[in-house]
């Protein structure tokens, strides 16, 4: 028999399900149970009324978690396709949103069988004709960030339940199993996400059997799905989370890897820094990776070069000291044909060490001047070069510790600027730093600045006049 209140509920059926959902929240928050939604569904079972109940449940959830489980294992417990009985997919997505209500409630048992009730959900499907087949969309190289699909959800849940030690284990397991299982590439990028968090606690695995079976799930995985780019960028998280491989592993990841250029930090990482860790590992050879570096520098596609010259920027703003590491890297830069996106990094660079590294940057800065003239000269079409906004900081440095290098560079850089291919930013201010150059030297070599200057007002007469009595 209808409650009155179920009444009411009824005669919202032709309203739109956000509205009926926000009646039934309100009725639950009032009554201050779910024995509503019993009577509700027992009124009547179609497919409307199913969906419009479920889909509230995640809401419910976080006011009344037990009692939402509760309900929800007396209504599914013992249904054997879901699918049948719930058929819409997108709310049947929305009992995974339940399971990560109850874990915050600290209920992870009862995620745990929430997820193995729905991991073998028919969605998402890898033949789904659409925009929202992600499984066809990795499978032809296209990147995928969204969170969707029921199977594609669980993930997600799973990596807060490990987190936590006392389901560490369990989710472990479960993720082993949906990536030896799963033949959807997209529910297979999505449990990377859990592995990472498996990969930054292995310290809770007791058993060491456990860590060889970690280790050897990422390696299968590696060797599965390299090829796809957005599986791959995942990869590439988790290991940068896994470091500690001897030196035939880390070639085999670099090798697999090379044609995704965010490989840079890793590539960077085993070829420089990695022998110097897990001391009580054997010992680490980074020769053939190190060659690898050296070309990619040289000779790699503009974005791998950006990236790798991008890392040694951080790295040195992290640590200056680390320099003597990367140099011999640098030096292949600034002796290179280099894109715009490039260059700024590596006057980031000279500028990061010119005070306390100031023979090194001073020729790093030569060597890149000459460099840019001689591609520009030798490429009159293609090339357009822009020299760095913030390269009037470097050239008051070099104003105040050499008039020699400074001069030098004010040449090069007038030979710069009357490249058509060139564009150089704050000529004024560059040429304004005579002003910072010891008195004595100024008025010898303030005749040259000025003839430079006076070249360049005649290619852009737009320029405006530097004052050199100051």
């Amino acid at each position: 028999m209808y409650t009155k209140q179920s009444d009411k509920i009824a005669l919202t059926l032709d309203l739109s399900l956000a509205f009926q959902g926000m009646a039934i929240e309100k009725t639950i928050k009032e009554k201050g149970n779910l024995k509503f939604l019993n009577k509700f569904l027992r009124v009547k079972k179609d497919d409307l009324r199913i969906q419009l109940v479920f889909k509230s449940l995640p809401y419910i959830a976080k006011i009344y978690p037990l009692e939402t489980f509760d309900f929800l294992k007396e209504h599914i417990g013992k249904k054997k396709k879901l699918e049948a009985y719930i058929k819409d997919d997108y709310t049947r997505q929305e009992l995974i949103s339940v399971a990560e209500e109850l874990v915050k409630a600290d209920m992870g048992e009862e995620a745990l069988w929430i997820i193995d009730r729905f991991s073998s959900d028919v969605d998402p499907r890898n033949e789904e004709i659409g925009d929202f087949n992600y499984h066809n969309q990795i499978k032809g190289g296209k990147e995928v960030i969204n969170i969707s699909t029921v199977r594609g959800k669980i993930p997600w849940v799973l990596q807060e339940l490990a987190n936590d030690q006392r389901y560490y284990l369990d989710t472990f397991l479960r993720l082993k199993n949906i990536i030896e299982n799963e033949n959807n590439l997209y529910v297979i990028q999505q449990s990377i996400v859990p592995l990472i968090v498996i990969v930054n606690m292995r310290v809770w695995f007791k058993d060491e059997s456990r860590l060889l079976e970690l280790h050897q799930l990422i390696f299968d995985l590696l060797r599965n799905f390299y090829s796809y780019p957005s599986i791959a960028k995942m990869l590439l998280r988790l290991l940068n989370r896994y470091r500690d491989i001897n030196d035939k592993e880390a070639r085999e990841v670099i090798d697999r890897l090379i044609y995704i250029p965010e490989v840079a930090p890793l590539l960077i990482y085993y070829a420089i820094f990695r022998k110097h860790m897990y001391q009580e590992k054997e010992k680490f050879d980074p020769t053939k990776i190190q060659i690898i570096l050296k070309s990619q520098i040289e000779k790699g596609e503009d974005e791998m070069r950006r990236q790798i010259a991008a890392n040694f920027v951080n790295i040195l703003e992290g640590d200056h000291a680390k320099l003597d590491s990367i140099s011999e890297y640098l030096d292949i830069f600034y002796v290179s044909f280099n894109s715009n996106h490039t260059l700024s990094y590596l006057f980031k660079i000279i500028n990061l060490c010119i005070d306390n590294h100031y023979l090194k940057a001073i020729e790093w800065l030569e060597k890149l001047f000459v460099n840019i003239i001689e591609n520009c000269k030798a490429d009159t079409t293609t090339l357009n070069v822009g020299i760095s906004m913030r390269l009037y900081e470097i050239i008051e440095k070099i104003a105040i510790v050499s008039t020699r290098d400074y001069l030098k560079i004010i040449e090069l850089i007038t030979q710069l600027s009357l490249l058509n291919e060139v564009v150089t930013y704050d000529l004024k201010r560059i040429f304004q730093s005579h002003n910072l150059l010891n008195i004595k030297d100024k008025k010898k070599v303030l005749p040259k600045l000025e003839s430079c200057w006076d070249v360049l007002t005649k290619k852009n007469p737009y320029l405006v006049e530097v004052n050199w009595k100051n």
